[in-house]
C-alpha cells in the first residue's frame, strides 16, 4: 500500500506541472519582478479560469478621506482623580485665604482689630495658597493637558474616570502631521473587543512626551466601557486633506512581494498582468487602493500567489544556464 505522504506529494506534483502546461509564461530575465508590470499569463477563458482556481472581482470604484494610523493606551485614571482632588483642595484653599485677606486688610484700613501683623500672616497665607494652586494645577495640567484642566465639571469628571464609566486614551502618531485634524473623525479600537469605541471626544495635544509613543500626541476621553488601564488602543485619525479617489477591491488579491504591494489584472484580452499598487486604507475584508488599478478591472482575488510563484519559478529558470 503506497504511502499517504508520497501519494500527496505526487497529486501536488501533477496540479503544478498542469498549471505550468497550461498557462505558460514567456521569458524573463531575472530582474523582471523589478520592472515595469508586463503580461504574465498566457489567454485563458472564464471556465479555465474556475478550473484553474482563479477568483476574479472586480474593483469597485471609491473615494475616502485619508487618515492617519495611531498608536496608544488607555491611562491609568488614579494620578489624574488625585491631581483633580489636589487642585479642587488647593483650589477651596486659594479662595479661603483671599477672602480673610481682603477681611483683615478691610479691618485695618478702618483701624478695627486687625494689626499690621495679622495683614503681613493674611497676605503671606494668600501667598502661599496661590503658589499651592499654581503647583496643583501644573502637574494636573502635565497629565491632562491645559484643555481639560480648564473643564467646569472637573469633580464630575473625576468621579466618572474612577467609576471606570469614563476612559481617558492617549493617542500617538508617527512623524510630524501638520493636516492632522483629530476632531474631523477619530476611530479608537483594542486589539480585545475589535469594535469601535462610542462616545469619543477630542480634548486636546498631550501634554507630556512619552517615550512608548513616538511622535505627536493626543487625548480622547471615551464615554463607552472600555477595558482595562495600560490596554493598547488602535487609531485612526481623519486629517484635513481632501478626498482621496481609487477603488476597492479585496484585501486577499493584494500580494506583498520585496516591500511592494502588488496585484494581477485580468487584461482584455485574457491575459494577466501583475502590478504594483499604492494601498492607503485596509478594512477586515476590503482594501483602498489609490493607484494601480482603475474601478471597473478585474484583479485576481483567488489564485494570485500561484500566479507570482509561477511568475517567480519562471525567472529563476530563465536564468538559469
Amino acid at each position: 500500500m503506497m504511502d499517504p505522504r508520497r501519494a500527496l506529494a505526487l497529486l501536488g506534483a501533477a496540479i503544478l506541472s498542469w498549471t505550468l502546461a497550461t498557462h505558460a509564461f514567456p521569458s524573463r530575465p531575472a530582474s523582471a519582478l523589478a520592472d515595469p508590470p508586463v503580461a504574465s499569463l498566457a489567454a485563458s477563458g472564464a471556465s479555465t479560469d474556475a478550473q484553474a482556481g482563479f477568483e476574479l472581482v472586480e474593483t469597485r470604484p471609491a473615494t475616502i478621506r485619508p487618515r492617519v494610523r495611531g498608536y496608544g493606551r488607555i491611562l491609568d485614571p488614579l494620578p489624574i482623580v488625585e491631581a483633580i482632588a489636589l487642585r479642587d483642595a488647593a483650589k477651596a484653599a486659594s479662595d479661603q485665604t483671599r477672602a480673610e485677606l481682603a477681611r483683615v486688610r478691610t479691618l485695618a484700613r478702618n483701624e478695627e482689630n486687625a494689626s499690621i501683623r495679622d495683614l503681613q500672616l493674611a497676605i503671606a497665607a494668600e501667598a502661599r495658597a496661590a503658589s499651592d494652586l499654581e503647583t496643583a494645577r501644573a502637574r494636573l495640567v502635565g497629565l491632562v493637558g491645559p484643555e481639560l484642566e480648564r473643564d467646569r465639571d472637573l469633580s464630575a469628571l473625576a468621579r466618572r474616570l474612577r467609576d471606570r464609566e469614563t476612559s481617558l486614551v492617549r493617542v500617538g502618531v508617527p512623524g510630524d502631521p501638520p493636516a492632522l485634524d483629530p476632531e474631523q473623525g477619530v476611530e479608537l479600537t483594542t486589539r480585545r473587543s475589535q469594535a469601535t469605541a462610542k462616545g469619543v471626544r477630542f480634548v486636546g495635544v498631550a501634554p507630556l512626551a512619552d517615550p512608548g509613543l513616538p511622535g505627536a500626541g493626543w487625548l480622547f476621553l471615551v464615554v463607552s466601557p472600555m477595558p482595562a488601564p495600560g490596554t493598547p488602543v488602535f487609531a485612526s485619525i481623519q486629517t484635513g486633506g481632501g478626498p482621496i479617489p481609487g477603488g476597492v477591491v479585496p484585501c486577499r488579491a493584494i500580494l506583498r512581494n520585496a516591500g511592494r504591494e502588488l496585484v494581477f489584472v485580468r487584461l482584455g484580452d485574457g491575459s494577466f498582468e501583475r502590478r504594483e499598487v499604492v494601498m492607503v486604507e485596509s478594512g477586515s475584508d476590503d482594501c483602498f487602493l489609490s493607484s494601480g488599478v482603475a474601478p471597473g478591472e478585474r484583479v485576481v482575488a483567488t489564485g494570485a500567489q500561484q500566479l507570482l510563484s509561477s511568475e517567480l519559478l519562471g525567472t529563476q529558470d530563465a536564468a538559469s544556464p
